[in-house]
């Protein structure tokens, strides 16, 4: 996204909505630690009902994150996880 030049990710996800609003569409997660991922991914599932979130499937320094995907898909948050 920023070799992209896009400097505010919400806005260019309300835009990609937008114009995609039946389809579904991942917006991903940049996460340092594991309260961060589930922060960010709250925050990007609430952007609409269409909303997938990509998040790593790695384990960070503050413990695995397989937890927090659990916590996350109980939640109701569409998930795609992805090696890294």
């Amino acid at each position: 996204m920023l070799k992209a030049g896009i400097a505010d990710y919400r806005s260019f996800a309300r835009d990609v909505l937008a114009a995609i609003p039946d389809r579904p569409v991942s917006f991903e997660c940049s996460p340092t630690n594991c309260r961060e991922l589930e922060a960010q991914a709250l925050e990007i599932a609430s952007w609409g009902g269409n909303v997938n979130v990509k998040i790593p499937g790695h384990q960070h320094k503050e413990g695995i994150s397989g937890r927090a995907h659990r916590r996350l898909s109980k939640a109701g948050v569409k998930l795609n996880v992805t090696p890294s």
